[in-house]
């Protein structure tokens, strides 16, 4: 839809800017908070807007289980993101993802390092985000 403008007179021309979100139906009251998705062609929020995935709508629509969490893809409510993807595990399924590299063995190793270094790390909670 079209964005509505309207204008007031108090002295000095105000132009209003009203636009009805296609993924929330939610208004937007500016011009910078205005997206036009990809595939349907409508404008959104921006924060209804992924990107080049397009509007929350559509996303909804294309991607299966878009809202989900790894615990109900998974079937699990105990698992954590950790089990499915370790970052500091080198044994990890999603670490061998690719060729084997010939100097294997000191990439390992250099690997090990920094896995250990980010192990020991202390990290603390920020107190104001």
């Amino acid at each position: 839809s079209a964005p509505k403008r309207s204008k007031r007179q108090t002295g000095n021309a105000i132009e209003k800017f009203k636009v009805k979100c296609f993924a929330c139906t939610g208004y937007s009251y500016s011009i910078r908070n205005v997206r036009t998705c990809d595939f349907c062609l409508n404008q959104v929020h921006a924060k209804c807007w992924n990107n080049r995935l397009g509007c929350t709508r559509c996303c909804e629509e294309i991607i299966p289980g878009f809202h989900a969490c790894t615990y109900e893809l998974l079937g699990d409510p105990n698992l954590n993101n950790n089990k499915i993807y370790n970052p500091y595990c080198s044994s990890h399924l999603t670490q061998r993802i690719g060729n084997v590299l010939d100097d294997e063995q000191n990439i390992n190793q250099a690997f090990n390092e920094v896995a250990e270094l980010l192990v020991k790390c202390s990290y603390k909670q920020p107190s104001v985000v």
